[in-house]
């Protein structure tokens, strides 16, 4: 009986936390905030590295222009993305079963 009831639990838990939830909105403001902060990181780099001749910061500074465009493509994935299972994704969907 325990056991039954623990299965029921951690069912009620996965729909809670993983179907339910909707967290793109919360995600793209992180990505854009750390995205803001990567530029402008990138750009303060830049400009010391030039002033002071520093080849290992104006290196550092073009890094982080793959840091930025992690986040762009972060952003364009979370605009594409869906929470929501659909025919073809039906993995932990509440009242589907998998083929």
């Amino acid at each position: 009986m325990t056991h039954l009831v623990l299965n029921l639990d951690l069912s009620k838990l996965i729909k809670k936390y993983f179907m339910i939830q909707d967290n793109r909105t919360t995600v793209r403001k992180v990505l854009i905030i750390t995205l803001l902060l990567n530029i402008f990181v990138m750009v303060l780099k830049a400009v010391v590295g030039n002033l002071t001749g520093s080849l290992s910061l104006t290196a550092d500074a073009l890094h982080s222009v793959t840091d930025s465009a992690n986040n762009i493509l972060g952003l364009i994935a979370s605009r594409f993305s869906s929470p929501r299972p659909d025919r073809d994704h039906s993995h932990l969907a509440p009242n589907r079963t998998n083929p």
